[in-house]
């Protein structure tokens, strides 16, 4: 149980507020103690900043306006903190900008000490939480790295998004870019090449199957200016093999057709008018991506053929068969 030094009627308890012990007490678990008028020395203002999310964490103009209230006598509520260590000084979980004020203007400030044995992550939960709602308001883009935190220490979706105030699919998309981020990261993908692909491009790329595969594809997304109708035709050549090795071949042979517009500096994507006007060279490569891309088991391709289909089907394939085996031919021949 929280321990209750005296009525909140009373001068030294100006800084208590019902609402903020019932939501310790009730909503959070934690055991907590008030503390009057403790001395600002007693904090580590350093650590206490760093134990923020905002990506400035002290407003000086806030804390400006804080000073003054503080020098008239005003009564803020008091601050949440916790100790580390039992020598330790206290952290800030929530009043940063209230702290500033009373170092500022000399005076000692009073305190919600919560328990050292609580769980460091439910530490970073009431930080979150409480910064969004009290004093200066944090942005969208700072509760959306307060909720990514909150999610990689184990919390759900809709708790994390719950306790910074942002919608669940907000903190999904966050998600889906960091994940992505990270696999271009893994496979070396340049940052900066990386950013300059389109949000749909990039989540149609992290359907590749294969890390191999993501990464030529991504480096050939980049290097031909792909958009995201001959992205989706590529990832779906690519996943029709679990092959890393056959993904890259067909990546290889994409990057080959269009190496002329990779040397151009992608200018322009391959409209349909544009792919009647392919030479033979980039015709054939198309042919044999697409080929390479069918799936190892042949029964999956015969049972995508009717029966009244298969003869019909069979001779065209014997007869490009043959037409390539021509080629193969001529090639080697010089």
């Amino acid at each position: 149980m929280p321990t209750k030094t005296k009525p909140l009627a009373t001068q030294l308890d100006k800084g208590r507020r019902p609402d903020i012990e019932a939501e310790l007490t009730e909503k959070y678990h934690v055991k907590w103690s008030y503390l009057s008028q403790v001395p600002i020395s007693g904090f580590d203002l350093d650590r206490s900043l760093h134990n923020q999310a905002r990506f400035e964490p002290i407003d000086e103009k806030t804390v400006d306006l804080y000073t003054e209230a503080v020098r008239r006598g005003d009564q803020f509520p008091a601050v949440l903190a916790y100790k580390a260590s039992a020598r330790g000084r206290y952290v800030i979980i929530d009043g940063n900008h209230r702290l500033s004020a009373h170092i500022r203007a000399e005076s000692p400030i009073d305190v919600y000490e919560v328990e050292r044995t609580t769980d460091p992550r439910t530490i970073a939960l009431l930080t979150f939480a409480l910064n969004t709602r009290h004093g200066r308001p944090t942005t969208e883009a700072e509760r959306v790295q307060q909720a990514l935190y909150l999610v990689d220490n184990g919390a759900s979706i809709d708790h994390a998004s719950a306790a910074v105030n942002i919608a669940p699919r907000v903190l999904k998309k966050a998600l889906a870019r960091q994940q992505a981020d990270a696999r271009a990261d893994e496979v070396g993908m340049p940052r900066n090449e990386w950013d300059s692909l389109g949000a749909t491009v990039k989540a149609r790329l992290l359907n590749i199957a294969t890390d191999e595969g993501f990464g030529d594809a991504a480096r050939l997304a980049f290097a031909a200016k792909m958009d995201a109708n001959e992205v989706f035709d590529l990832v779906a050549l690519l996943n029709a093999t679990k092959s890393g090795t056959r993904q890259r071949a067909i990546v290889k042979h994409h990057r080959d057709m269009m190496q002329e517009r990779i040397q151009a500096g992608g200018g322009g994507v391959l409209a349909t008018a544009d792919r009647r006007k392919m030479g033979p060279k980039q015709r054939i490569g198309m042919a044999l991506s697409q080929a390479l891309a069918l799936p190892d088991d042949d029964n999956v391709i015969v049972q995508a053929y009717a029966a009244a289909e298969r003869g019909d089907a069979a001779k065209r394939m014997l007869e490009a068969s043959e037409r390539l085996a021509r080629i193969a031919k001529a090639l080697t021949a010089k």
